[in-house]
């Protein structure tokens, strides 16, 4: 595994994907790629 992965990045390009392929703009799906709250879990 690449040490420069981030889940998040990916999580971007695949919305960024997905929205291409239905034709949507930008503006809507922008408050996808930021989240205005964070969770972080530790085990």
């Amino acid at each position: 595994m690449s040490a420069n992965y981030n889940p998040f990045d990916n999580v971007i390009k695949t919305i960024d994907t997905a929205a291409a392929i239905l034709g949507y703009e930008e503006d809507d799906y922008a408050f996808l790629k930021y989240p205005e709250r964070e969770l972080k879990v530790s085990l």
